[in-house]
């Protein structure tokens, strides 16, 4: 993924040395980029840094905010050196210049999105696995054709049965038996 920062430092640059329809067209995308992210053309060439925050709601999306700032500005810069946190707000505050905290900020949104569609998937998976692992199904037979008939997603019932493999052998015992 191309880093916010980087494409538009190369529209700027193209829409001053681009030749013609090219350089309208880079132009055109960088006013769009710029307006999307509240910024002017000043804030692509200066490395004036502000604090920003960034709240979170969960130790998840903290794990993914901080990995994302390890991504984009690495573990040695003095901006994620300088990081900060209030566990009681959830909020980090960290020090960035306005590009660098348009590109964070689209990534978060981005990871998190993506993150929160992974869980809900995985949740969905590891019930079935587990009810697969267990043996714990439906005792009464069933003649309802329609069940066998449902279509099987390859993909997901390899992640089932991954799922299944890795969890603990365990088997009920019955407490009480009908001797």
């Amino acid at each position: 993924m191309e880093r916010i920062t980087d494409k538009l430092k190369k529209l700027l640059a193209l829409a001053e040395r681009g030749c013609g329809g090219e350089a309208e067209n880079a132009r055109r995308l960088l006013e769009e980029h710029l307006r999307k992210y509240g910024m002017t053309l000043e804030d692509i060439c200066e490395n004036k840094t502000s604090r920003r925050t960034f709240k979170y709601r969960n130790k998840e999306e903290r794990t993914i905010i901080i990995q994302v700032f390890l991504s984009v500005l690495g573990s040695k810069s003095e901006a994620f050196k300088g990081a900060t946190y209030n566990a009681s707000k959830k909020t980090i505050y960290i020090d960035l210049t306005d590009l660098e905290y348009a590109e964070i900020s689209d990534m978060v949104a981005f990871f998190k999105s993506q993150f929160n569609k992974e869980k809900k998937r995985l949740m969905k998976d590891i019930l079935y696995a587990f009810v697969k692992k267990h043996n714990i199904f439906d005792c009464t037979p069933n003649d309802d054709d329609e069940a066998s008939n449902k279509e099987i997603d390859l993909e997901e019932l390899m992640r089932i049965l991954s799922l299944s493999n890795g969890m603990e052998d365990v088997t009920y015992r019955k407490a009480i038996s009908n001797k």
